[in-house]
């Protein structure tokens, strides 16, 4: 394990108020994230769901996880949030690591479009920007489309609140439809367009 990470004590004091008690979590390195996904992903349930990138991929983002390697997140350089994943028995497990990752830079993300996660993403003030349809050339080989479907793959920006307005602001937050997201045909294009959006508005701020 590296060092602990560094979040604000206000983040973790109002965790704690809202009964997710924050858990010790550190930056580690890229091995170290690796393998523990790797594991990780044997006894998720919808592990397809998390991409699992190369060491040589981690080298490039910042990479954490909690002390017994069963819930972690990474950052990417451009503050990208990718790999959240949870192993643990402890609950509400993403709630904690979203917030981490906001205080750590992050401010974008994308997924396939899960209600559980769609929801949980706009609680925590990410906005559905843009979407592509998904693609079974593209799909993980462990995807389970009798279960799962083909849901669409939505692109998510930060509405820019800190990570404890955010948590303080808990289910009052607008809402916003992810079918409102404008469609592209492709993963690329869809994400690009929600980068320059996303950089056009901290231009402004």
């Amino acid at each position: 394990m590296g060092d602990s990470t560094i979040i604000s004590k206000s983040l973790e004091s109002t965790l704690k108020q809202i009964g997710y008690n924050y858990f010790e979590i550190s930056e580690v390195t890229a091995e170290e994230f690796y393998y523990a996904l790797k594991d990780a992903k044997q006894h998720l349930e919808y592990s397809a769901c998390v991409h699992l990138h190369t060491i040589e991929e981690y080298r490039e983002m910042r990479t954490y996880l909690s002390k017994d390697k069963k819930s972690g997140i990474a950052i990417e350089k451009d503050n990208n949030i990718v790999s959240i994943f949870n192993a643990s028995d402890r609950k509400h497990m993403i709630r904690v690591l979203l917030p981490i990752a906001l205080e750590k830079g992050g401010n974008k993300l994308d997924n396939f479009n899960t209600t559980k996660l769609s929801i949980m993403y706009s609680m925590y003030g990410f906005i559905p920007v843009t979407q592509t349809r998904f693609d079974d050339k593209e799909a993980p080989d462990d995807w389970n489309y009798d279960r799962d479907d083909r849901p669409e793959i939505i692109f998510w920006m930060h509405n820019g609140m800190s990570a404890v307005e955010i948590i303080k602001a808990k289910n009052r937050l607008p809402m916003i439809p992810v079918n409102s997201a404008q469609m592209f045909d492709t993963y690329e294009e869809a994400r690009e367009c929600r980068d320059k959006i996303l950089e056009a508005r901290n231009m402004k701020i």
